[in-house]
């Protein structure tokens, strides 16, 4: 019997336990104390080795993930975070400090509300927020607010839009400002009236498509994968 002089692993035959000690040998020691130098066949043999560890390793991690990916389907998120995430910024108070730019003014004037509100939450929308969303729950959006989460609803929508068109309108009162009094007062005053119309969102269908844009962009921003999240301090 011969046996590997790194884990005392033994072998019928020699040839077997020096391929063995190769590997072996990389794994617990540091490669620039290496003292075997494998053949080009060896290496050859070593590499085809590490390969098919390589994937075999592979294939248990995406069966482990498979598992913790059903598990987390049962899980009820509403609990999951108020048990897990018993702090975040709370939803009201981000509310508040929600800001527009000129820039983010001029952005809708060159396009349209629904887009510029993609621009907008994603400027207010930092590491700490009061939004929550995961993989798994793709349509989901949680919110935190009064020291509890829960999920989204309309009037929580409502609120982001109406806080984002009273300060896109304070934006606009600035812009005016700047402006000449015939382009906003003049018989050339078109496209100051056009450009007006696209921050006043009166439209009911227009609304609740901004609606649903403001879910689906928050969720787009904040989203993760929940396996990622339980391997981490929150």
């Amino acid at each position: 019997m011969t046996q590997c002089r790194y884990c005392r692993k033994q072998y019928k035959q020699e040839k077997a336990c020096r391929k063995h000690e190769l590997i072996c040998q990389i794994t617990r020691d540091d490669l620039n104390k290496i003292n075997i130098i494998p053949s080009q066949k060896e290496m050859w043999i070593l590499v085809q080795k590490l390969i098919i560890q390589n994937k075999e390793q592979q294939l248990k991690i995406e069966a482990l993930e498979r598992v913790v990916h059903r598990d987390i389907k049962k899980i009820n998120m509403i609990d999951w975070l108020n048990t897990n995430i018993k702090k975040s910024t709370n939803f009201d108070t981000w509310l508040s400090k929600l800001y527009t730019t000129i820039d983010d003014l001029k952005y809708v004037f060159d396009s349209d509300i629904v887009r510029g509100l993609e621009r907008i939450l994603t400027n207010n929308i930092k590491t700490k927020s009061p939004f929550k969303a995961f993989k798994h729950k793709s349509t989901i959006l949680y919110i935190f607010n009064n020291s509890t989460w829960k999920k989204a609803i309309k009037e929580d929508l409502e609120k982001i839009l109406r806080k984002i068109q009273l300060d896109i309108l304070k934006r606009n009162g600035e812009y005016s400002r700047t402006m000449d009094k015939s382009e906003i007062f003049g018989i050339n005053n078109m496209k100051y009236l056009k450009n007006t119309q696209k921050i006043l969102v009166t439209n009911p269908k227009l609304k609740d498509r901004c609606y649903k844009n403001i879910s689906k962009i928050i969720i787009n921003i904040v989203k993760t994968e929940l396996n990622m999240i339980m391997f981490n301090t929150l």
